[in-house]
């Protein structure tokens, strides 16, 4: 059964994906034994699902999706969230707790303007997102940096298999974490690497459509390292 299109391929509205036995995801509809397209957008197939992100707009929030926010308002009776959405979320007591050494729960509260990475658990068109950051890896981000990338190319930060976060953790920084809203908060050991992975990100953001891209941001970094070092080196002079 023929597929019109390769992963990442950027397809318009109308256009048609799939024939056969295919069915449409987000982004995509399907009319008769036909998929199409339903907006501008990136076409993946996973399965037998045809899918289209699109290149522009907001992000949407999704149950179970990792996001980076920033506390707005914080009270004992929860907190709010800005999570780069049309829709701010909330933490409730109950989902922001941690087992004292007594047994006993306590809320976790965090300061106004604090960034902190959470877990989507609830949300739906009656309420706004609900989050959690009582598992393991949540929580307040101390320090660091945030960029912010469209929420399509977050796909692409993380690579396939996770190749390309693989790549920058082990040539860049390994305190790195991405949030599905866009988001990326990072940690550095000095200026010029955090310079550098602010390019290759940017990089990734422009090329995320294009095929081959992890292998180009190695030689990217490679690149951007031996100019770097002949910098300081004529500074030294």
């Amino acid at each position: 059964m023929p597929v019109n299109f390769e992963n990442n391929q950027i397809v318009s509205p109308g256009e048609l994906l799939a024939e056969g036995d295919y069915l449409s995801g987000e982004g995509s509809f399907k009319e008769g034994n036909k998929v199409y397209s339903s907006i501008l957008g990136l076409a993946v197939l996973k399965g037998k699902v045809v899918s289209v992100i699109p290149l522009q707009g907001p992000y949407y929030p999704k149950v179970g999706d990792i996001v980076i926010g920033k506390v707005l308002n914080s009270s004992p009776a929860g907190m709010r969230i800005d999570i780069n959405s049309l829709y701010s979320a909330a933490i409730f007591p109950s989902t922001a707790n941690e087992t004292g050494r007594r047994g006993r729960e306590k809320f976790i509260q965090f300061d106004v303007g604090e960034n902190i990475i959470a877990k989507i658990i609830s949300f739906d068109r009656t309420h706004d997102p609900i989050l959690t950051v009582d598992e393991e890896g949540l929580g307040k981000l101390v320090g660091g940096r945030i960029i912010k990338i469209h929420p399509t190319r977050v796909p692409r930060v993380i690579g396939k298999k996770g190749s390309m976060i693989k790549l920058l953790k082990e040539e860049l920084t390994d305190r790195i974490k991405i949030g599905q809203n866009g988001l990326i908060w990072f940690s550095t050991s000095n200026d010029v690497i955090e310079d550098i992975l602010v390019a290759v990100l940017r990089k990734i953001e422009r090329e995320a459509h294009t095929s081959g891209l992890t292998d180009r941001v190695k030689e990217t970094i490679k690149k951007l390292k031996e100019e770097k070092l002949n910098v300081i080196r004529g500074k030294n002079t």
